[in-house]
């Protein structure tokens, strides 16, 4: 065996050993443990599929994007009374499309300009602070200009959740 090959199988084991160990435990911190928790494929493919869906197409950023289609989940169910067909539920899009807006393709620089001469000008604007801050971060990854929900929608929520809660708690 060669010195590479005999290195490599030392690692390959000491990995092996290593996730052993963890039995299953570090999916808590996984990005995918959410959807690892559904025990039907589809339904693993489904939360999946909305998640990427959802997640801004610059960043790749998708934590405020879920937090805030579960939140319109929740208003849209607690609208519904207790109807979960198609028409009681439609409004979920509807809310979907009018926080998010439509999603099309995105077009790049690349689009327009030849890659290389875009990566040298990629290269020169991610040196400038003021660009990595106020463009990279604060535009795609926090979008800091998009404002919050808004806090009539949280309060609608909490009151109707309270009355759920009441009447789960009357048939249970």
């Amino acid at each position: 065996m060669s010195r590479t090959a005999s290195s490599d199988a030392r690692i390959a084991s000491a990995l092996e050993a290593l996730v052993g160990r963890f039995d299953g435990r570090f999916l808590d911190t996984d990005p995918l443990g959410i959807v690892r928790r559904f025990p039907d494929p589809s339904d693993r493919e489904v939360a999946g599929l909305l998640a990427a869906g959802l997640a801004y197409p610059k960043s790749g950023e998708g934590i405020r994007p879920a937090i805030e289609s579960g939140l319109l989940a929740a208003q849209t169910i607690v609208e519904a009374g207790g109807r979960y067909d198609a028409a009681a539920l439609s409004s979920y899009e509807r809310r979907i499309v009018e926080r998010f807006g439509e999603r099309r393709r995105q077009r790049g620089i690349t689009d327009f300009v030849p890659l290389p001469i875009a990566s040298a000008v990629a290269a020169r604007l991610f040196r400038s602070e003021r660009f990595t801050r106020r463009v990279v971060l604060d535009g795609w990854f926090f979008h800091a200009r998009q404002a919050a929900l808004p806090p009539p929608f949280f309060g609608e929520v909490t009151a109707d959740a309270d009355a759920a809660t009441a009447a789960r708690s009357e048939i249970a």
